[in-house]
């Protein structure tokens, strides 16, 4: 009795309610209810994007404003890229998804991002949704912190923008991210600088991957480099020394170098892997010219 008064005291709030008892049992001949329809497109659309990511390669640096379909090498069965206007803000599109002509607002800049877009749309229209209103949807697609958001500074001295690039980096990403520091227009930045820290986890190759970097580095038009790490010192070891900016061992030790080195007028990128610890950099000039 005094068992049962106890259970039913636990059964009830401190205002005297009934707590709610646990959900029943799904009996065990019942199956599991389907997953909701966008979780199927979801990971459809990342096996496509997988696909095509080792399919294209991503093209060269350079400062480029109008590229052709065959410039992109977008010549796949799910989408042909008809016209293209790449800005330092997004991109502009025209193309062929599957037969269906589409134009849409790329909310988030450079060439790689237009050629996963062709991915994403590709499996929009084959999984039936509406291709227009994911289209339109891509307007509103920004870079993330890490990952190239654009942080725009007004200074008494001019304008500065800082993307932060800081969360990963690769040979093929890091070439991205240079193409895209290549868009910054020079009417509003007359600088541009790269903040390189080491691509990690590379093998043998790391040290003649880092160096191959001169090239895009080059195409991109970048003016100055800041670069940390045993890696990376072989590529700042490789520029010209006109190009060079400061090279330290560390981000740490890079950091007092490129907040006292650049200013009002400079585009800044900062990238490299996780482990190079580049992040602090980003937040140092923030707090510096923010």
């Amino acid at each position: 009795m005094i068992a049962r008064m106890r259970a039913g005291r636990r059964d009830q709030d401190e205002t005297g309610t009934a707590r709610p008892g646990p959900p029943p049992d799904r009996p065990r001949n019942q199956a599991p209810p389907p997953p909701p329809r966008w979780r199927n497109w979801l990971l459809f659309a990342g096996l496509v994007l997988t696909v095509v990511l080792f399919l294209l390669p991503i093209p060269s640096a350079g400062t480029v404003e109008q590229l052709s379909y065959s410039q992109l090498k977008s010549d796949i069965r799910a989408g042909r890229v008809a016209s293209v206007a790449l800005g330092p803000d997004g991109s502009d599109v025209t193309a062929d998804i599957l037969g269906h002509a589409v134009s849409y607002r790329l909310g988030a800049p450079g060439r790689h991002l237009v050629q996963n877009s062709l991915a994403v749309l590709a499996a929009v229209k084959l999984s039936g949704a509406d291709l227009a209103c994911a289209a339109s949807a891509l307007a509103a697609l920004h870079a993330q912190a890490g990952r190239g958001a654009r942080t725009l500074i007004d200074t008494d001295g001019g304008r500065m923008a800082i993307i932060d690039e800081s969360y990963n980096a690769n040979p093929a990403s890091m070439r991205a991210a240079l193409a895209t520091l290549g868009l910054t227009p020079r009417a509003e930045f007359g600088r541009r600088v790269a903040v390189l820290g080491d691509m990690l986890e590379l093998g043998p190759e790391g040290a003649r991957l880092h160096q191959e970097l001169a090239e895009f580095i080059d195409g991109a038009g970048v003016d100055v480099v800041f670069a940390c790490g045993e890696l990376m010192g072989g590529l700042f070891e490789a520029l010209p020394p006109s190009r060079r900016g400061a090279y330290a061992k560390t981000a740490e030790e890079l950091g007092p170098k490129l907040v006292g080195a650049v200013g009002p007028g400079d585009a800044i990128m900062v990238k490299g892997s996780l482990g190079s610890r580049m992040a602090p950099l980003v937040e140092a000039l923030k707090r510096r010219f923010g």
